[in-house]
């Protein structure tokens, strides 16, 4: 079984956000996401959802436990920063890894 909160303290670390950048990026009063952490309980379902909305990640990809999602914490970060270039300089990053490992 996952632990919601440990896997949102995960993904933050990945995304380099602490309790109040998560709240912004999440549209959520700080609070919400302070007392996630210091509750006993689970969020709901709603407030998941936006968390994952501020993390830039589905739902599915939250509760994934392997498989496609199991990635390594530079694989998400270069995909992280790759998601958050225009379109044309995601080609140019594209080509210039390319041109790194010879295709």
């Amino acid at each position: 079984m996952i632990d919601i909160k440990q896997r949102v303290r995960y993904y933050m670390n990945i995304k380099k956000l602490n309790n109040n950048k998560l709240a912004k990026a999440s549209d959520l009063n700080p609070s919400v996401i302070s007392s996630l952490f210091t509750r006993s309980g689970e969020p709901e379902i709603t407030t998941l959802y936006s968390i994952c909305n501020g993390l830039n990640i589905t739902l599915s990809e939250f509760f994934a436990e392997g498989g496609q999602c199991d990635l390594t914490a530079e694989q998400r970060e270069v995909l992280y920063l790759f998601e958050q270039l225009t379109k044309e300089n995601q080609e140019l990053a594209l080509s210039v890894m390319k041109a790194f490992v010879g295709n």
